[in-house]
């Protein structure tokens, strides 16, 4: 298992698991936009306060829902 840096990183990630594993194809796509928008929405506030890294790692998550809902 990866290690998680708090545990709350860790239960995050046990809740995103089960929610994809126990989820049809509409539910998945649900859940591919509701991180995307999130993740854009961390962005800009990450690029409001000028938290450049946090804004970093918010893209990077939006790219990786885009990237789930093209692969379906």
């Amino acid at each position: 298992m990866i290690a998680l840096a708090t545990p709350k990183a860790a239960y995050r990630r046990v809740e995103r698991d089960a929610a994809i594993l126990g989820s049809d194809s509409r539910a998945l796509s649900l859940y591919c936009f509701e991180e995307l928008e999130t993740s854009l929405a961390s962005a800009l506030h990450a690029n409001r306060t000028g938290a450049h890294a946090r804004r970093g790692t918010a893209l990077s998550g939006a790219i990786g829902a885009i990237s789930a809902l093209r692969t379906g």
